[in-house]
């Protein structure tokens, strides 16, 4: 097996007045970061390096009249799913970038802290998403390609499980790895032991995320609970229905072009980059509890 590289947080561009603070913080959390203020730069490092990039900070100035050719340089296999963070505060950035990969867009004057705790949660999700596509690539399918079945999942690493055993019967099994994963668990924390996507942003920043999601899950009104998948395949659609037992969320809030406003929203990616992809549909029933993701059985680039 080969040995892992470390992994980046890339500012593109950005203010010393921001800069200095934030990159003490990320520091002081374990995360290694580097900074480019020319395009020239960043191609450079980018054609040996790209696969070390984790999330990318698109900062005030520096690359604004770039954003096109970053776009197409940043539009490859091995920067699926790397978010970007938007502090220029502009309407022009390529549709690529604002819909298939934009995780956040925050204003100049967002605080050191938050921009930190926000290229945290990036960086572990982004290397969640690694670690999905890893395994998905280790397996291969013991009993065939599965055409239908209900499946009962309560803890997150059911739910990694599971989700990694569907995706091979979809037709662009890392992508749909890193979706199904995030609407499973976000029905199994958010809607069987009711944390809110707040609470976890805070949970996150402070590292507590891992035993508070333990700790409910071992309160008696929450051992019994479950989170049902129901999937069903046919020569043109694959269709996964998500049911959990908690009282729903505000799901609008994630959907589409996720552009959130003042405080970070930490979660609700797979939401939003289900909601964009080609030829995949979701819809939320009633409220929220309830998800159904319906992709194209076509060719790999018809789920994104």
């Amino acid at each position: 097996m080969s040995k892992q590289r470390k992994l980046y947080a890339v500012f593109l561009g950005g203010g010393e007045e921001l800069d200095s603070p934030v990159f003490s913080s990320l520091e002081a959390r374990g995360i290694k970061f580097i900074q480019f203020n020319t395009f020239d730069d960043f191609t450079a490092y980018f054609n040996g390096n790209g696969d070390q990039i984790a999330v990318v900070v698109l900062g005030p100035g520096g690359l604004s009249d770039d954003w096109a050719r970053l776009a197409d340089l940043l539009d490859c296999k091995e920067c699926d799913f790397v978010p970007f963070i938007d502090l220029t505060g502009s309407d022009n950035l390529p549709t690529t970038m604002r819909l298939k990969r934009l995780f956040y867009s925050l204003p100049q004057t967002v605080d050191p802290n938050d921009l930190a705790t926000a290229v945290q949660f990036a960086f572990l999700e982004n290397r969640r998403y690694r670690d999905l596509v890893r395994e998905v690539e280790s397996r291969s399918s013991a009993i065939g390609t599965i055409m239908a079945g209900i499946f009962e999942v309560k803890t997150v690493r059911e739910a990694k499980n599971l989700t990694t055993m569907l995706s091979l019967a979809c037709p662009d099994a890392p992508s749909a790895a890193f979706v199904l994963s995030e609407l499973i668990i976000n029905a199994i924390e958010h809607g069987n032991l009711g944390i809110s996507f707040e609470e976890k942003s805070e949970l996150v920043a402070r590292g507590e995320w891992t035993r508070e999601v333990e700790r409910r899950q071992a309160l008696p009104e929450n051992m019994d609970k479950k989170v049902t998948v129901q999937f069903d395949r046919d020569s043109k659609r694959t269709l996964v229905t998500i049911m959990d037992m908690g009282d729903g969320f505000d799901w609008q809030r994630y959907t589409g072009d996720r552009l959130s406003q003042g405080k970070p929203l930490y979660s609700g990616r797979g939401i939003a980059m289900a909601s964009v992809m080609d030829g995949c549909n979701i819809q939320y029933k009633g409220t929220g509890s309830v998800v159904t993701v319906e992709m194209a059985n076509g060719s790999e680039e018809d789920c994104l």
